[in-house]
């Protein structure tokens, strides 16, 4: 099932971290959920980008990744959260309703 059938959410798609970002400057979304290994920029980069932005100070960023030994990396690149492939539908919906309430 998809996160946004399951969490009931909207949801926007990008094959690389260039039109990720341009996404979500136009639509300034409550959470971004990312690949560590995005296509062209990695994803720590790209976390890195947003925090760096203070319109996304109240997003919250959720990294997906195959390495069990990048979680310290996600989370010092500025990533709310990090979970390890295949992430679990539920878990992710529990991340984002997390950040709404933080």
């Amino acid at each position: 099932m998809s996160v946004a059938a399951y969490c009931g959410v909207d949801t926007w798609t990008a094959n690389d971290a260039e039109r990720a970002l341009e996404l979500a400057r136009e639509i300034l979304p409550d959470a971004i959920i990312l690949d560590v290994r995005l296509l062209g920029t990695d994803g720590l980069t790209f976390a890195r980008w947003i925090r760096s932005d203070e319109r996304f100070n109240a997003t919250t960023v959720i990294a997906v990744t195959g390495y069990a030994n990048v979680g310290a990396a996600c989370l010092e690149a500025g990533c709310d959260d990090f979970m390890l492939k295949p992430p679990n539908v539920a878990d992710i919906c529990a991340l984002i309703e997390k950040g709404r309430t933080a």
